[in-house]
């Protein structure tokens, strides 16, 4: 009996122990079939507690974040041309604007839940 509780005892402190701690979640972004080049992934806690964010370099994200269930928030920009003849605050033609559209960001439709260490690729299409 003494060796069923013992054991008991430390499973429940092996799985308690673990539900607070960060895994690695990593993969891919792409926007149309191509890697995206730079930007910023964000994963937002269902429950409301603070996100975690990371930054997609040459298609590829890590970041670290506890087990939970998560919306996912794909931001990245690059420069646009402005309209013929105009120019911007300092003369430039082109100003930086996010090509990713909200329903990949500020009206995501993307979730997961994180259970542990994890690859999540992401492959975005323009609406």
């Amino acid at each position: 009996m003494r060796s069923i509780s013992i054991v008991a005892i430390s499973s429940i402190a092996l799985f308690s122990g673990c539900s607070g701690a960060s895994h690695n979640v990593s993969g891919t972004v792409s926007y149309n079939k191509t890697p995206v080049p730079d930007g910023e992934i964000l994963f937002r806690p269902k429950d409301g507690s603070a996100p975690q964010a990371g930054r997609i370099k040459d298609g590829k994200y890590v970041v670290s974040v506890p087990p939970g269930h998560y919306s996912i928030e794909i931001r990245a920009s690059k420069k646009m041309p402005l309209s013929a003849g105009a120019t911007g605050a300092l003369g430039e033609t082109e100003v930086p604007q996010e090509y990713i559209g909200e329903k990949y960001n500020a009206k995501t439709v993307l979730s997961e839940i994180i259970a542990g260490p994890t690859t999540v690729n992401f492959d975005l299409t323009a609406p």
